[in-house]
């Protein structure tokens, strides 16, 4: 028999007044106000510093007034905010730095674009991003030190009955810390003897009211079926007047799909289930970030590509350059440039249905072309399709469009990669997946790490694989 459900009387509670959801909200808010603040603050600082006794000029000021606008919206895009990883230093810590650099890396070029950047003090620059960055790390460890100190995790009691409330107990007991199932209420009382390890069973309404009003609750899941003679309609009024958030947990097919949120089609309720990654502003930093050190790079090592461009053509007749079809964005076609590392007349041809790895002492390789391809020099041109748009200093690598058809039909999600522009370098190949791919479970770890990088996409793990890159990116074993 199911429980019935009773009328709850209002009563006066004990309860916090603020719960672990609100306490959670407020930490991120109190951090954002911090970290304006420390930005503030260490540049008026430095100001009053570095022209004491002077007037200030006026750029000065602007840039202060810029740096703190600046900031508050590109310190937001390295995910700083997230309440379950303010207590994490490990996590906050190198956003920061990356965050800060970034902050002051814009306002240079916004003031650099207008002119104006010649009449800052270049002492005074550096002071106050040294400041800024000293004062921003500080209010991370003081909200680590006082986040541990205070409970801000999301204690929930789960009101269900059936197979899905089981179920849902054990994803939920998965989460991690910033949730903690407290107690659950079971409709149909078909958990008796069953219940998870650290979960009191309540044994009615009257129950879940006195724990929501003694503080212990402060957010109810409800895991019912959606028609079910009116119990979801007549639960959630039973419970309209306690002081909690109430949710409902609509039982999902498999585990793993994902929700990411309600959108109102209509008079149509819509649960989002994937979405576009690299949008809206994400997309607008990633092109910022591309086009600035493509063109940094390229301007750089425009000398070098000179005289590999003259090895090439004195170390064997035929172009400069390769080019080859590719898949970009979308699937669209895309047309790759690489230093010619082969024979001409060994090599497969550009649009061949076919298409042979490079392998081992491959003998369609040059002696230039040998170099080349161990260094990854050979993909230096490819900063022009970066410039073009077509593709990203980082992002997953590009595929011959028949190795592309031939692992789609292999590999789940294969064609999932292409939901981001390709890139020169990637998340595999600083984690050691590039080169010649001798087997299919080769080929899927690959996919796995691009997905990886997709989902989980910032401008501090862009950062982390160009160091990476930098760093032991020119030498591999698997490449020749």
């Amino acid at each position: 028999m199911r429980a019935e459900l009773p009328l709850i009387a209002a009563a006066g509670g004990r309860g916090r007044q603020l719960s672990g959801a609100g306490a959670r909200a407020l930490a991120e808010g109190m951090v954002r106000i911090a970290d304006l603040a420390a930005i503030g603050l260490s540049g008026i600082a430095t100001i009053l510093w570095r022209f004491a006794g002077m007037s200030v000029p006026a750029v000065a000021v602007t840039a202060l007034l810029l740096g703190l606008v600046l900031g508050g919206n590109v310190l937001q895009l390295f995910r700083l905010y997230r309440a379950d990883r303010l207590a994490s230093l490990g996590f906050q810590l190198p956003r920061v730095l990356a965050g800060w650099t970034a902050t002051v890396a814009v306002l240079l070029g916004v003031l650099y674009s207008f002119k104006v950047a010649h009449d800052l003090s270049r002492l005074w620059v550096g002071s106050w991003f040294l400041a800024g960055l000293a004062s921003l790390l500080a209010v991370r460890v003081a909200a680590r030190i006082v986040l541990s100190r205070r409970d801000v995790a999301r204690r929930l009691a789960v009101v269900g009955l059936g197979e899905h409330l089981p179920a849902l107990l054990r994803r939920l007991g998965a989460v991690g810390p910033a949730f903690q199932v407290a107690a659950a209420l079971d409709l149909d009382q078909s958990l008796l003897g069953r219940w998870p390890r650290g979960i009191v069973p309540l044994h009615g309404f009257a129950d879940l009211e006195r724990c929501v009003y003694d503080g212990e609750i402060d957010q109810i899941v409800l895991a019912l079926p959606a028609r079910d003679d009116g119990l979801l309609e007549r639960t959630l009024r039973t419970l309209r007047h306690l002081p909690v958030d109430v949710s409902w947990a609509p039982e999902l097919p498999e585990a793993r799909v994902p929700i990411l949120g309600i959108i109102q089609a209509g008079d149509v309720p819509l649960v989002r289930l994937l979405e576009r990654p690299l949008d809206g502003w994400r997309y607008v930093l990633k092109s910022l970030e591309d086009r600035i050190l493509a063109g940094l790079v390229l301007l750089f090592t425009a000398p070098v590509m000179l005289a590999i461009a003259l090895a090439v053509k004195l170390d064997s007749p035929g172009p400069v350059f390769y080019r080859q079809k590719r898949h970009g964005f979308s699937k669209q076609p895309i047309e790759v440039l690489k230093f010619r590392s082969m024979y001409v007349d060994r090599c497969d041809a550009p649009d061949a249905k076919t298409v042979r790895q490079a392998t081992r002492d491959d003998p369609r390789v040059t002696r230039v072309g040998r170099f080349l391809r161990r260094t990854s020099l050979d993909e230096l041109p490819q900063l022009v399709n970066v410039l073009k748009g077509e593709m990203s200093l980082v992002g997953p690598r590009p595929h011959a469009m028949a190795h592309d058809d031939h692992y789609a039909r292999l590999i789940d999600d294969y064609l999932g990669r292409h939901r981001v522009k390709p890139g020169i370098t990637g998340w595999a190949q600083v984690n050691g997946f590039r080169g010649e791919t001798r087997t299919t479970e080769e080929m899927r770890r690959r996919i796995e790490l691009d997905l990886e990088y997709i989902d989980n996409w910032s401008l501090w793990l862009d950062v982390r694989i160009l160091l990476r890159t930098a760093m032991v990116g020119f030498s591999h074993d698997n490449a020749y």
